[in-house]
């Protein structure tokens, strides 16, 4: 009851900030506004806004029908420079809000957050502010590090409350009640009846307070975020339009004025410096979690990075010889194209094959074979630059890739290549050769046109006795 007389006292002193409706001082928007937006305007009398009436220090609508709160603030700055009237049409609750927002018995509500159900009625600004969805819970209940490790508690929110179908829809398996209001949610917990109860910070400190509730505390934060956005009617897009404007004109230091006149005036100028302090120490606690939750979050995301890291290097090469797979070198080709159609760069390709490796399996086993494989990609990777990508094409066939590099530079690459193999010994009794075919890509080709050429080049290598270059 006291509280309830100190907001209205509060409400009368400031009368500015107390009203059922939002008159502008003129009529004139501030916003760039077209010629569609603005005639729209002039076809309207005022703009009616549903809000929580017991939500605060959101939303509060007293006894005498005033309403406060920061996203009454909000409506005000709205309703001036969209040059437009603001008023508001009183709901019992949230829930007959949503419902009137449903039946057009109202053409925005002053703050929700988007969900698929009601996008079915709804369209919905950018955020005008961000909140972490936190946890309350009985005095007696250890802090909650990691919000995915209670998932399987029984917890309650408000009826209607967006981060009821959020977590719903991120966690199916939760247990999530419904209350009419925060203040029978928070007793819920405070009974036992529940484990938790989900709102944001400052409604919690708020509610438990004005209520008496004073054997909870804020225990732990969850990993979804509650968005403040205008949600307009969806059958007006020009009405969205108009607000999408007005949210976008708003300033760091016009959130920053009316989030501080809350907290340091509607808490303190009721003398009751206990809810100040509940309001810092849930403040306090919540940074405390964030912190460790950061912590956790970061060790398992470097964690996760590094598996991450090793699937994407393991997907890309090639299981016996450790360079790049034909996947791997589809991808770079395509972006080597790219790039050398744009800039008109030029780029050549070496495609080689071991001569008569059915024979060195046959005769020597396919251990040997293997290992032929991967002495042969390590001598290349010695051999080329930095630069250049090997890569085992299928089999017994490799390929070269070679950026910013001409037909010419490619052959002596080749010749270098061909040399280096037959004077190798690759620890079996049979010399190896390879036969390597060259080209250089120009502008107008396809990647499968253009490694069609390098293919025939090398078959014609093969075809004109093996152990040779030849280009295309």
């Amino acid at each position: 009851m006291r509280i309830k007389v100190l907001i209205l006292i509060f409400a009368l002193c400031f009368p500015g900030w107390a009203a059922d409706r939002f008159v502008p001082k003129n009529a004139v928007s501030t916003l760039p506004l077209d010629a569609g937006e603005i005639e729209f305007l002039q076809h309207i009398d005022y703009i009616g806004v549903c809000v929580d009436p017991d939500w605060m220090p959101y939303d509060f609508v007293t006894d005498q029908g005033d309403y406060i709160g920061i996203n009454a603030d909000f409506q005000k700055i709205f309703a001036e420079r969209i040059g437009k009237e603001i008023r508001l049409v009183k709901t019992a609750d949230w829930q007959e809000s949503l419902d009137y927002a449903q039946q057009r018995k109202c053409s925005i509500l002053s703050s929700a957050t988007k969900t698929d159900q009601r996008l079915a009625y709804l369209a919905f600004t950018r955020p005008f502010n961000v909140y972490p969805i936190v946890i309350a819970t009985r005095n007696d209940q250890p802090f909650i590090a990691d919000f995915r490790t209670i998932l399987h508690k029984t917890f309650v929110t408000v009826k209607g409350f967006a981060a009821l179908d959020l977590l719903k829809k991120k966690y199916p398996s939760m247990q999530i009640l419904e209350a009419s209001d925060a203040r029978s949610g928070l007793e819920w917990v405070a009974s036992g009846k529940v484990f938790g109860y989900l709102d944001t910070v400052a409604t919690i400190a708020y509610q438990s307070q004005k209520h008496g509730i004073l054997n909870i505390k804020v225990a732990g934060v969850t990993d979804v975020l509650y968005t403040m956005s205008v949600a307009v009617r969806n059958d007006q897009p020009l009405l969205l339009r108009i607000f999408e404007k007005a949210v976008a004109s708003l300033t760091e230091t016009d959130k920053l004025t009316i989030l501080n006149r809350w907290i340091a005036i509607a808490y303190e100028k009721k003398r009751d410096h206990r809810l100040l302090g509940y309001v810092v120490l849930g403040f306090g606690v919540l940074v405390v979690l964030l912190i460790v939750r950061e912590c956790v979050v970061r060790r398992y995301r470097t964690k996760l990075q590094a598996l991450n890291k090793e699937l994407e290097q393991l997907s890309n090469t090639d299981a016996l010889t450790g360079i790049a797979n034909r996947r791997f070198l589809d991808h770079v080709f395509a972006k080597e194209i790219a790039r050398a159609r744009r800039y008109h760069s030029n780029f050549s390709v070496i495609m080689l094959d071991v001569d008569h490796f059915k024979a060195i399996n046959d005769n020597f086993g396919h251990h040997a074979g293997d290992q032929v494989l991967k002495e042969l990609s390590t001598l290349i990777g010695y051999t080329v630059r930095t630069n250049d990508l090997l890569g085992r094409w299928g089999g017994e066939e490799f390929l070269l890739l070679c950026p910013e590099t001409d037909l010419e530079g490619a052959l002596r690459l080749a010749e270098t290549i061909r040399l280096k193999v037959q004077l190798f010994d690759f620890g079996i009794p049979q010399r190896i050769t390879v036969s390597l075919g060259v080209a250089e890509y120009r502008d107008s080709q396809s990647l499968e046109d253009f490694l069609k050429i390098v293919d025939a080049a090398l078959y014609a290598a093969k075809a004109s006795g093996r152990n040779r270059v030849k280009a295309n």
